[in-house]
């Protein structure tokens, strides 16, 4: 524990391994413009009462400035700083100004893909900002994700890590940063989902990615009614005199030869298909209730392609209607 009571002046400093400022009081200015700091270092539960520079300092592995201290007039600066794989703010007590980590160097040619403009998979600055006053970060969620830890190393439960994400979800949307929000929702989606159902989130994920992309729900329809023409294909004789006949059909001769007519069969059979799936209603009295395995499998294959018509057609008049 040291106490500088002047200026901590490390500019240009280099810390080969490590540097340890644990609950180290710094009454002035700490400056430590375009240091170098090795494997990590340690600011956990210094005190900060006036400006710390941390301009063009490079970080490696770890900073921690979990538990600081910070006055009304403290100032945390990280202007093209190349930050660490982690970085942890968690528990800092009385931030009274804004830590503005969109400001620092984001081109690491280990993190970053020039061709994309974006930073590789996985190799995200980690924050955590747990029991810290997150509507004094500006960061973004193209170069940061969260990391969700008490500052003492230790996962969050559930309850805690969910008022983590909201915060952000609601720093994120105060400062307009909707690209942002949308990654962070939608990882929030995911992390929601307990083991057992986290074939939800894949299902929403895949529908529609979790209502921000709506139009993909009319690529589905599309596909759907394709795979159901192709069995109905097959089965459409039976289907149109055993199970459920549409009328505008069940006037036309449609062979029960698969190949015979081939042209016209597709087109009977897209048309049975479509009548089917774009229903709102299907008409009880058309179907020929039996107990034959035959036609119970038959009826219910009708359902289903109802029933996902039905739900197709209420997510496309859902995207319309927002329009």
């Amino acid at each position: 524990m040291v106490t500088f009571g002047n200026e901590a002046a490390f500019a240009k400093s280099v810390f080969l391994k490590s540097a340890n400022f644990k609950s180290d009081t710094f009454y002035k200015n700490a400056n430590f413009f375009n240091a170098t700091f090795g494997n990590s270092c340690n600011f956990s539960n210094a005190c900060f009462n006036k400006q710390a520079n941390f301009s063009y300092a490079v970080f490696q592995n770890k900073a921690n400035f979990s538990f600081s201290t910070l006055s009304d007039s403290t100032h945390l600066i990280f202007l093209n700083a190349h930050l660490p794989d982690s970085i942890d703010f968690s528990n800092i007590t009385n931030l009274q100004n804004e830590i503005d980590l969109s400001v620092t160097y984001f081109k690491d040619t280990s993190r970053y893909d020039s061709l994309t403009d974006k930073y590789n998979k996985g190799k995200w600055h980690y924050i955590n900002l747990y029991k810290s006053d997150i509507s004094k970060f500006h960061i973004d969620y193209y170069h940061f994700h969260l990391l969700l830890e008490d500052g003492l190393g230790n996962n969050l439960p559930i309850d805690e890590s969910k008022s983590v994400y909201e915060s952000l979800l609601k720093n994120f949307k105060d400062r307009g940063q909707m690209d942002s929000y949308e990654m962070l929702d939608i990882e929030y989606q995911k992390f929601k989902d307990s083991s057992y159902k986290k074939w939800r989130s894949k299902v929403m994920e895949w529908w529609w990615n979790f209502g921000y992309n709506k139009d993909k729900v009319f690529m589905h329809a599309f596909w759907f009614l394709i795979w159901f023409t192709f069995f109905t294909f097959i089965m459409l004789p039976f289907l149109n005199t055993h199970v459920y006949p549409v009328e505008a059909i069940a006037k036309k001769e449609v062979t029960s030869k698969p190949f015979k007519h081939f042209g016209m069969r597709l087109w009977y059979s897209f048309v049975y298909t479509s009548v089917i799936f774009f229903l709102f209603t299907l008409k009880v009295e058309n179907f020929k209730f039996d107990s034959k395995p035959k036609i119970i499998l038959g009826t219910i294959y009708i359902v289903i392609i109802y029933s996902i018509g039905i739900v197709c057609i209420a997510y496309m008049a859902n995207f319309v209607l927002q329009k």
